[in-house]
């Protein structure tokens, strides 16, 4: 199969159903996640990309992963000194998959600005 079969621009019901997810409402805040450095931030506090295609492997194996209870990383977000809201810098399939399945927190953590701007290519704004 090619890379191109495997691009998403949603996550289909059909997927979760096929994951055993049929029905499945959040019971917790977010996804397990046990990463010592890891924090949660509502969904709603986030700056996400507008948009961007998923891989459908990555996205079922996050599905995997939440049916099966498994420790899940968590997503990386820089939030400014004072701003209400973090900017995603990595983790967008695990993010959609989170919104998808109605949790309402996702555990994040957050690299140092140096960090975010050099692996992350963060940019601040003006």
């Amino acid at each position: 199969m090619t890379k191109h079969n495997l691009d998403i621009d949603e996550i289909p019901d059909s997927l979760i159903a096929a994951m055993g997810l049929t029905g499945f409402r959040a019971t917790a805040l977010s996804y397990r996640c046990t990463h010592p450095a890891a924090f949660s931030v509502p969904l709603d506090d986030l700056i996400a990309p507008v948009a961007r295609r998923l891989e459908l492997k990555t996205v079922t194996d996050i599905l995997e992963g939440v049916r099966n209870g498994a420790d899940i990383e968590p997503i990386i977000v820089f939030r400014e000194p004072g701003a209400s809201r973090a900017k995603l810098l990595d983790g967008e399939h695990r993010r959609r998959v989170a919104v998808k399945l109605g949790f309402v927190e996702i555990p994040c953590m957050q690299p140092s600005r140096e960090e975010a701007e050099d692996a992350y290519r963060y940019i601040a704004p003006k």
